[in-house]
């Protein structure tokens, strides 16, 4: 558990700031990258098999549409934490920096994305 708080909280790390017009663009797709390195490498889960982001495991756990992993994201569920800004309660979520809105819309559709090109 504590490895993957690290991870999570890590997570910024190495994220390059553009200017204001590409900035939430350039974020967030750096986010997606190392959330994808550090936890769902190649659409996968390091730290729950089942709960993959592969488009079977997403429709199989109810999370197949940009809504649900709006939510999920945003709130957290399981072993994963809230990014939210609003996440509440505190142990919920991310002890790291917490994702606006627009950037948690974004990863989502991202992610539903990638998960109809079988991540490739």
């Amino acid at each position: 558990m504590f490895e993957t708080h690290f991870a999570f909280k890590n997570i910024h790390q190495g994220c390059s700031f553009a200017p204001f017009n590409q900035r939430a663009v350039d974020h967030l797709l750096c986010f997606a990258q190392n959330l994808r390195i550090r936890c769902h490498v190649g659409g996968g889960n390091v730290v729950q098999a089942g709960a993959t982001l592969r488009e079977g495991d997403l429709k199989r756990n109810g999370v197949a549409s940009v809504e649900a992993i709006y939510d999920l994201v945003y709130n957290g569920r399981g072993k994963m934490p809230g990014y939210g800004t609003g996440c509440t309660p505190k142990g919920k979520c991310t002890f790291g920096p917490r994702l606006s809105d627009e950037e948690i819309q974004r990863l989502s559709q991202y992610v539903v994305e990638q998960a109809a090109a079988d991540w490739k």
